[in-house]
């Protein structure tokens, strides 16, 4: 199910349930023969795998209104709640880097260094929170949307320089590219190109999360490639301008989630997280330091295909997402390393339920707290149907911003750990791995070495034709590599439990590689140990 709903993916085709009916999005005049029959083949599995995802969504949105375009009188704008948590940090930690959201490109070509500049110049007039700057006013922090002017991505040319050199030099730009954005002063993106020479090169990109989340960074990359194009071949603007803007997304949310409809959302994550652990229970390696350094390292692990195929099978099956699946043998995972059933985790959500969103470069993103009850030893199949209900209840519920609802819950603070969850786990394309091809030149991401642990750990599963990537970003000040080592490996051992026989008792459900236990047991015990947290 999951390679066709994947081949008419890259074929341009969306499907989507309307009124209990399937409905093809896209060119079907070019979709193949064979992908119809298939479409046809497989409609009814089609309708129940979609339906309960596309009526999940459709609840989230016919619960909300349109937001509308507001009318301005030239004043400063209030602030989404997103925004003003990230501007509170900012002011806490007296400027940061850990909130920048760069990107590192290999160029291969003739880069047009002038159409590259226009290009981001057109971004920054079609999006307004890439200009906004944030100032006090009557007490509380406002956004200025300003200009579309005073941008100039910087050139430097390494051509002269020894190739061991250039190496060294690009090391420098990528650092020096970290510095954190000033709120009060700068444009919420900058951008440079190192010329390499011999039509070689490496373009940086680098916004500010407080007008940016993942899925800006995807719309960002789309029109600056069909905005460079336009310009090299002289064609005029392939986007017209938003209709809705970021700031009234903002005002909306204010006016939306006030009075009995906040109450009410707030009511259920009260109740959802009555008692929840302070922080989660896995051992850790070394002592927690009194305030987060975010020294990280990652390891990862690649599924391959015919167990991606097998858990959409059983996915379809069971009606579920491939999230949910993964988010149950994650959460059985982390119940068994940790010796506690009170799992708890966090999950960005992309907070767009309405179509006008869908465009906007800014920062919607918000973070649902998922906590699942392992203990009982249910069945698979039945842990799943709970794990189904957490994530259906927290997306009806999911319009609460995360610092509200830290608000409510108040936990007890401390710079040593985030509140309410430490553990994130998210699923995204491989599509960023993916060369991007320009009039005459290609971008090719270069993934950084060195890795922000943002959180004790972030599981991230990306998805494609060859399988299921799983990466494991941990803070080092806490675990060893062997220990998330033998947490990725019993990742694979619990999913291929699954697919073998769900019925099978989550308890009893093998946590490490037979054969291995002992030796990575004792890797483990030697490594961990279960320091206070606080």
């Amino acid at each position: 199910m999951n390679k066709l709903l994947s081949a008419l993916s890259e074929a341009g085709i969306q499907l989507v349930v309307t009124d209990g009916k399937l409905k093809l999005r896209g060119a079907k005049g070019d979709m193949a023969a064979h992908l119809v029959e298939e479409v046809r083949r497989n409609r009814e599995q089609l309708l129940a795998y979609l339906g309960s995802t596309e009526q999940l969504m459709r609840d989230v949105t016919l619960r909300q209104s349109a937001v509308i375009r507001q009318e301005r009188d030239g004043a400063s704008l209030p602030l989404s709640y997103a925004q003003q948590r990230l501007w509170f940090l900012d002011q806490l930690g007296e400027g940061t880097s850990h909130y920048n959201l760069p990107m590192v490109f290999h160029v291969e070509g003739e880069f047009d260094k002038h159409c590259a500049q226009q290009a981001i110049v057109r971004i920054l007039a079609r999006h307004e929170p890439l200009r906004t700057v944030f100032a006090m006013a009557d007490g509380e922090a406002r956004q200025i949307v300003r200009e579309p002017d005073g941008f100039a991505m910087e050139c430097v040319d390494l051509s002269g320089m020894e190739p061991v050199q250039q190496e060294q030099a690009v090391q420098e730009a990528i650092i020096a590219d970290s510095a954190a954005f000033d709120l009060s002063e700068d444009l919420m993106v900058r951008a440079r190109f190192l010329d390499l020479g011999s039509r070689r090169g490496v373009f940086l990109i680098n916004m500010h999360h407080i007008a940016s989340d993942g899925w800006s960074m995807s719309i960002l990359v789309k029109e600056f490639v069909a905005q460079y194009r336009a310009l090299r071949e002289c064609l005029p603007d392939p986007f017209s301008p938003l209709s809705i803007r970021y700031s009234d997304y903002a005002q909306w949310q204010r006016d939306w989630m006030s009075g009995p409809r906040l109450e009410e959302q707030l009511a259920y994550w009260e109740n959802q997280l009555a008692g929840i652990p302070l922080v989660h229970s896995l051992p850790l390696a070394h002592p927690r330091p009194q305030l987060q350094r975010h020294r990280g390292a990652r390891t990862e692990v690649q599924l391959n295909a015919d167990l991606r195929g097998a858990l959409g099978d059983l996915a379809q099956r069971r009606q579920v997402t491939m999230f949910m699946v993964l988010h149950g043998a994650l959460s059985i995972l982390l119940a068994g390393f940790g010796s506690a059933n009170d799992v708890v985790i966090g999950v960005p959500v992309a907070n767009r339920t309405q179509k006008e969103l869908e465009d906007i470069i800014g920062f919607f993103v918000n973070t649902l707290v998922l906590r699942v009850d392992c203990s009982g030893n249910p069945s698979f199949t039945a842990f799943l149907e709970k794990v189904k209900a957490v994530n259906v209840d927290a997306q009806l519920n999911q319009d609460v911003p995360f610092d509200r609802l830290v608000e409510r819950i108040k936990p007890a603070r401390s710079l040593a750990y985030s509140p309410l969850y430490q553990i994130v786990f998210t699923m995204e394309t491989g599509a960023a791995e993916e060369a991007l091809a320009l009039s005459g030149a290609k971008l090719s991401p270069i993934v950084p070495d060195e890795v922000a642990a943002k959180f004790d750990l972030v599981i991230t599963a990306s998805e494609s034709e060859r399988g299921i990537r799983v990466c494991m970003d941990y803070d080092t000040d806490l675990f060893e590599l062997a220990t998330i080592d033998a947490m990725a490996a019993g990742l694979q051992e619990v999913l291929h439990a699954i697919v073998r026989d769900p019925s099978v008792p989550i308890a009893n459900m093998p946590l490490l590689p037979s054969g291995k236990q002992e030796a990575l047991l004792r890797v483990v015990h030697d490594d961990c140990r279960h320091f206070p947290q606080t």
